[in-house]
Formats: C-alpha cells, structure tokens, sequence
C-alpha cells in the first residue's frame, strides 16, 4: 500500500508551509532597555507642620492706604464727627484706648480703628480754645502709636491791627515797592489755619498759631504799583476765614510804620 508514503509527502509539505509563514526574529539583545520613564530618586520629605506668621500691625489712611505718620492729627469741627482708619494685622488682641471721654476709639466691625468724638463742643456762637486728646493704639510688641484728636468750637480768624481801606473794602497791608517782609498778627481759636494767595511776588509763611510773615518781591521799573488778596483759611474749615489786601505803598512809605504788638500762642 502507498498510504504511509502520502502521509509522509503530507506531513514535509504541512512543514515547509509552517516555516514560510513564521516571521523572522532578530537575535536577542543582551543588553536590557532604558526605562522611558525612570521613576525619579525621592527627595526630602516635606515638614507637614505649618510654620507660624510673623507678627504684624499696619494702620492706614482710609483715602489712599499710605501708613499712617507718627505726627498724624485728626481734626474736628464743634458738631460730631469722626475718621476710620485701616487696619492690617495677624495680631488678634490689638488695643486703642483714647485719653478723653468725649472721645472714643474703639475696633468696627470689618477689624478697622473708628475714632468717634460723638458730642458737641460748646454752643454754636461760643468761642472755646480747640481741645485734645491722645488715641494710643497698641499691638503687641510691635506696634505702638499715638494719635492727635483735636476738637474745635465755633471758630473765628482775625487780623484786628490791619487799617482798612474804604476804597479796597479790605483791611491792608502796605509794603515797599523795592521789597519788604512784615509781620501780621492772627487773632484766632483755631487749631490751624492755612494762608493763600495768587500774587507770584508775595511769599506767606506762618510763624505760629497767631503771625503770619509777608514778604514781597521787588517790583520792576516799569511795572505799575501791585495789589494783591491773602487769605487765612481754618484747615478743617476752608468755608471760615478771613483776607486782607497787600499793595505797594510810595517810595517813603512802608509797611514799617505800622505795629502788630504781642502774640500769644495756644498752650
């Protein structure tokens, strides 16, 4: 019989097909490949404790946030009024204590510093000297300020010893054409008061609480004789104060032939 010839014929051809179809492989590299994504050596362990805030206490002005000066003044007129001051800070159990009754200081409600002065100082035609009292504000170890609050009552600024001018309608102040500097005195209860003028030859400076100093610039050859208005204003009340004309007088004449006397300043 033939049989076990076909099936040995069957059995080399079933083999040659097997080896055509097997894909080729490449011999084996040795060498073991780079991880494409090494894991990264471990670093430190970080602390998990969370590390205290230094201290700190800021008090600033509530127009702009500039800090506010050791010199910083609040000042109120005779009605009832007040200034909130911002407050920025980690320290919880900050202070402000006011060294009047009419004045209080106290913590608002957003954590910001109130100072209130809540009545009014003295009747409305009565002349009274301003009256003061000292806000401190204390935080901790590293905080500590003391504030000016200033109260005024009904206000009045005077020049009592400038002659007046019936034809400027104005008190007036003469000085010489060639230049000349000259004391003014300032009756007043205000606790300060501001000079202003528009006339480029005059230069104002206060002194003190009641004189204020005029200098004036030399007037030109040809330049005709020179007028010009000064105001004194009360700060917190620029509406309240009082002006006086300063003109050239003649060659001879001069603002030395006139006396402003004594001054006293507020205590």
């Amino acid at each position: 019989m033939k049989t076990p010839a076909l099936f040995k014929c069957t059995g080399l051809l079933l083999a040659a097909v097997f080896l055509c179809a097997c894909p080729k492989v490449d011999p084996v590299d040795p060498s073991p490949a780079p991880d494409p994504d090494p894991t990264p050596a471990p670093g430190p362990t970080p602390d998990p404790t969370p590390q205290p805030e230094e201290p700190y206490f800021k008090l600033l002005n509530s127009s702009d946030s500039s800090p506010i000066p050791n010199d910083y003044e609040i000042i109120i007129n005779r009605e009832p009024s007040g200034e909130t001051l911002l407050v920025k800070t980690n320290i919880e159990d900050w202070t402000a204590t006011s060294s009047e009754s009419w004045c209080i200081a106290s913590k608002d409600e957003n954590g910001h510093l109130l100072v209130l002065v809540n009545e009014e100082y003295g009747e409305w035609n009565e002349v009274l000297p301003p009256r003061i009292s000292q806000v401190q504000v204390k935080a901790g170890t590293v905080f500590d300020q003391t504030i000016s609050v200033v109260q005024q009552s009904s206000t009045f600024i005077w020049v009592p010893q400038l002659p007046f001018d019936d034809a400027l309608y104005s008190s007036k102040l003469t000085l010489s054409p060639a230049g000349e500097s000259a004391d003014v005195t300032v009756l007043t209860n205000c606790y300060q008061w501001i000079p202003s003028t528009e006339a480029s030859w005059l230069t104002l400076s206060v002194t003190d609480i009641s004189r204020l100093k005029v200098t004036s610039s030399a007037r030109g050859a040809s330049e005709a004789p020179r007028k010009a208005k000064v105001t004194l204003s009360v700060a917190s009340d620029i509406a309240r104060g009082v002006s006086f004309m300063v003109v050239d007088g003649d060659a001879a004449i001069s603002g030395d032939d006139y006396s402003y006397g004594d001054h006293s300043d507020w205590d």
